[in-house]
């Protein structure tokens, strides 16, 4: 519909020009200023409202809003592949998979259901490998460095070659 039908059905006249496509009746004094006099008052008045009022400010957040929006995409995604990971664990666990558990050289008689609840429980922690890097499959660490069970050799050894993973950024530690 054309722009004169559509005024004509909204009853409005095109011949009064105080009556602006807001709705906001001018009076005498407002259609006598220049339009950098209106400009200065909008601003002034979008400022005291915390609206943004130049292309710089403009740039400025919407380069912040790129990167919360990149930030909180990648923390979700994160969230929920640190979530699988644990759950399926826990699952392989608690159906006592043959030859899935953990630690069973630095604490043999540990049984996989005792296991899942440390890992539920966050005294252990899930070490995964990334990006198809699965040299040493899955490990776990110990969340209190002064358990008797955390300074037992064979396990410190093995906590050395995952640390250097986690470094190398092959292995990430499931929260």
């Amino acid at each position: 519909m054309g722009s004169f039908a559509l005024g004509y059905l909204l009853g409005m006249t095109f011949s009064d020009t105080s009556i602006p496509a807001n709705g906001y009746t001018m009076d005498r004094s407002d259609r006598d200023m220049t339009s950098e006099e209106w400009a200065k008052i909008c601003a002034d008045d979008d400022k005291s409202k915390g609206l943004i009022t130049s292309k710089k400010e403009w740039k400025a957040a919407y380069e912040k809003y790129l990167k919360e929006s990149k930030d909180s995409k990648e923390e979700s995604y994160w969230a929920a592949w640190d979530n699988a990971v644990k759950q399926g664990v826990i699952e392989k666990l608690r159906n006592h998979e043959t030859g899935y558990r953990f630690l069973a050289s630095s604490c043999p008689n540990m049984s996989q259901d005792e296991q899942a609840d440390l890992i539920e429980s966050g005294e252990l922690k899930i070490l995964a490998p990334l990006d198809g890097y699965n040299k040493d499959g899955l490990g776990v660490m110990w969340t209190d460095e002064n358990r008797e069970e955390a300074k037992h050799p064979i396990y410190l050894q093995g906590l050395e070659i995952f640390k250097e993973h986690i470094k190398n950024k092959k292995y990430r530690v499931v929260s």
